[in-house]
């Protein structure tokens, strides 16, 4: 008698643990998702800080400039589609963010400043909004060409 009732405990605990760890392996899973994300983002908007730092800047044409930093924060390099392969799913191009600072008309850069602006990771309980973040700054070390080439 006293070693059915032993089988009945193991059920009686099985059944009490095996909840509370699915929950604890499902959220471990969960925080490991949102992190590969976080983290693929701060990626693409270091390199794509990196490669408007060392590009060449036409006076004028700053928005050409600014779509050629988007594609490589959005998907990875230059004149791709963001919108088939974005480095995180959901990223479009208007959450990029691309600054040039310049101390006025006709001056060089001074430095580049790139983040990604209202992105929402989307978690099973509540969407996570970035705002402004991640954002690398660097300073602008490429060529600069006061007048367009004619």
């Amino acid at each position: 008698m006293a070693e059915r009732n032993r089988r009945g405990g193991v059920a009686v605990e099985f059944a009490i643990i095996v909840p509370v760890m699915a929950w604890i392996i499902l959220g471990v899973w969960h925080f490991s998702h949102s992190y590969l994300a976080y983290t693929r983002l701060q990626w693409a908007v270091r390199e794509g800080a990196r490669y408007a730092a060392l590009s060449t800047y036409v006076e004028g044409s700053e928005a050409t400039f600014i779509n050629a930093v988007q594609d490589v924060v959005c998907c990875g390099s230059q004149g791709c589609d963001c919108a088939s392969n974005p480095v995180v799913q959901g990223l479009t191009k208007a959450q990029v963010d691309v600054v040039v600072s310049k101390p006025g008309a006709y001056y060089r850069p001074t430095s580049v400043l790139v983040r990604i602006n209202s992105f929402s990771m989307n978690l099973p309980y509540s969407p996570l909004n970035l705002v402004n973040k991640p954002q690398v700054r660097y300073p602008f070390i490429g060529l600069y060409a006061a007048f367009p080439p004619q």
